[in-house]
């Protein structure tokens, strides 16, 4: 296949972008131009996976939130405007969106429960809104926390275990589900390959855990102890909304439609999960 992939060289696109080559695939990486994304690349692909964006992961100021907002829409009117003037447009299309459509889940919320509340959820309904020419297999993949010692939350919280001083943030009891960055970028391989998913697809590994049997596992990993909580009003002033939204509600959510895609993780717990990024190189 010829693959167009946005966000090529982040945490996530640089591991996409590696698996389809290792496999034979041919990727575009689609880059930026003074009037946003350049979807110009797209003539002659068979399918386009759109995973750029800015990190959410910082604190929300209303002009980041403005901003932010005004990012996700673009990128994705752009690439359906194009889409849209093609004669033949790719098969497939990929949009990344996060497990943040849920708002605050305790039990694992499938694909269709109700969107949540919040700013995250707003991002998500963003990403996911607007319409693709007729015959366009359109996957949006709910992507859960990514655990890569490269970026994003587990590189945040390795400095403080290795120093001896991690543990639970909050009370520790809020659910994470997560997906190790090997496996996320197979999933999205398989989302690309299989004819039979469409619309939402959750993207996490099989056993969400509490908040604190993450801090748990990475201190074991580690070999460094994990009891010193991070207190939820240290969050809250350190980090604002984002800290209240991201580390102190839970979000549970299932793999089941993934799962019974036939897809089969390469690391479904995440003692091994840990252990596998951390010895990645």
């Amino acid at each position: 296949m010829i693959v167009a992939v946005s966000g090529a060289s982040g945490l996530i696109g640089g591991a996409l972008v590696a698996l389809l080559q290792e496999q034979g695939h041919t990727v575009r990486k689609v880059g930026r131009s003074s009037a946003g994304l350049d979807w110009d690349v797209l003539d002659g692909v068979d399918a386009v996976v759109h995973l750029a964006g800015r990190n959410i992961a910082a604190r929300w100021s209303d002009s980041f939130k403005r901003t932010m907002l005004a990012e996700r829409a673009a990128g994705v009117q752009g690439l359906q405007t194009v889409l849209s003037h093609m004669a033949k447009p790719p098969a497939v299309v990929i949009i990344a969106s996060a497990i943040g459509h849920y708002g605050e889940t305790w039990q694992p919320a499938a694909e269709d429960a109700p969107r949540g509340t919040g700013f995250p959820a707003h991002i998500c309904q963003v990403l996911e809104a607007g319409s693709y020419p007729a015959g366009v297999r359109v996957v949006h993949a709910r992507i859960g926390v990514v655990l890569a010692k490269s970026g994003g939350a587990l590189a945040k919280m390795l400095p403080a275990f290795y120093l001896g001083v991690g543990g639970p943030v909050g009370t520790g009891k809020q659910v994470l589900s997560w997906i190790s960055r090997t496996d996320v970028a197979r999933a999205l391989q398989h989302c690309l390959l299989m004819p039979s998913l469409s619309g939402p697809v959750n993207l996490v590994a099989p056993h969400p855990v509490p908040q604190a049997a993450l801090a748990k596992a990475l201190g074991h990993v580690l070999r460094r102890p994990a009891c010193l909580p991070m207190p939820a009003f240290m969050i809250k002033l350190m980090f604002g909304e984002m800290g209240e939204q991201l580390l102190l509600k839970s979000c549970a959510v299932s793999s089941a439609k993934l799962q019974h895609s036939g897809f089969t993780f390469q690391h479904p717990s995440l003692p091994e999960a840990l252990a596998a990024e951390l010895a990645a190189p």
